[in-house]
């Protein structure tokens, strides 16, 4: 292990009115740092990913604001999942 932040892999997928997105991260030693906002999401945790055991590190900045306050997230065996409630038709892309 090294000091570098690796980013892990992450997958989107949206329907306009749901947003889901995957961060995945196996092997998860402690609690993750998250955060949620209307505008970004912010997530830092140390595990095994595509560059093995490190600490990986995302921000996600939104299109535009999420009803954060009714957005989920769970632990998989392999993934940390999240869903946003969306207010647009459809997200055009995301800016990280």
């Amino acid at each position: 292990m090294d000091n570098t932040l690796y980013t892990p892999i992450v997958r989107w997928a949206d329907n306009g009115a749901k947003i889901d997105l995957t961060v995945e991260l196996s092997d998860a030693h402690q609690d993750p740092t998250i955060s949620i906002e209307e505008t970004s999401l912010t997530f830092k945790g140390f595990g095994r990913g595509a560059h093995g055991e490190n600490l990986y590190s995302l921000y996600v900045e939104f299109y535009d604001k999420i009803d954060y306050k009714h957005s989920t997230w769970k632990v998989g065996d392999e993934i940390y999942h999240f869903k946003y409630t969306n207010n647009l038709p459809k997200f055009p892309g995301l800016a990280y």
